[in-house]
């Protein structure tokens, strides 16, 4: 029995879409002497961000911790380190993120703000890159095919190596102070996300018949 013959071929999908989330993540690190004072700190810190995005319009039910740590100081023996990190989505279509952003960095000097967005829900995207990947693959067999003097016949396999394809564009980054106006000066419109997924298709190849 002859064995069949096969092709497989890459296939890239590549999608430009405008994203509906501008993603903002709050960075606080700060020492303290005793670590009363630093889980005291924490709470304040939750509690400060939490009226400061109601007070921007903005439900507190849109902030998530990230990450939050107290540990010994390595560089000043006795004391103690706290990290605290935020996540706030803002619906872009709010148009609060400015606000909240300009009143984050007006009440909570010191901490470090980074820009970002993404889309709200990207299943629908990444199904339709995925579509465009299987197509751009079966165009490239087709002339391969073609040139060799042969046709595709089945699917044999389409292997995808599943990962973490989350739509997300990086934005500007802002370390605030108390003095500090930067983040009035700071463009934060929304930029284009260009996302890509791959996958390999193997088909039967045929020879033409003369």
């Amino acid at each position: 029995m002859t064995e069949q013959s096969t092709i497989t071929v890459n296939g890239r999908g590549v999608l430009h879409v405008t994203p509906d989330i501008t993603r903002l993540e709050i960075s606080i690190s700060q020492t303290y002497a005793t670590y009363e004072k630093a889980f005291t700190a924490s709470k304040q810190n939750t509690s400060l961000l939490g009226s400061i995005a109601e007070g921007s319009h903005l439900s507190d039910s849109y902030i998530k911790t990230l990450r939050f740590d107290i540990t010994e100081s390595a560089s000043q023996p006795g004391a103690y380190d706290m990290i605290q990190t935020f996540r706030v989505d803002v619906p872009i279509e709010t148009g609060l993120s400015s606000t909240l952003l300009r009143n984050i960095a007006r009440q909570m000097p010191g901490v470090n703000i980074s820009i970002g967005y993404t889309l709200r829900d990207s299943h629908r995207t990444q199904l339709e890159i995925l579509s465009r990947a299987v197509e751009d693959a079966k165009e490239k067999a087709v002339v391969m095919a073609q040139a060799a003097s042969c046709k595709l016949g089945n699917v044999v396999s389409i292997n995808y190596d599943m990962q973490d394809n989350t739509p997300f564009a990086k934005g500007p980054q802002i370390s605030t102070s108390a003095t500090d106006n930067s983040a009035d000066n700071f463009d934060i419109t929304p930029q284009e996300i260009i996302i890509s997924d791959e996958v390999a298709v193997t088909w039967e190849l045929h020879n033409y018949k003369y």
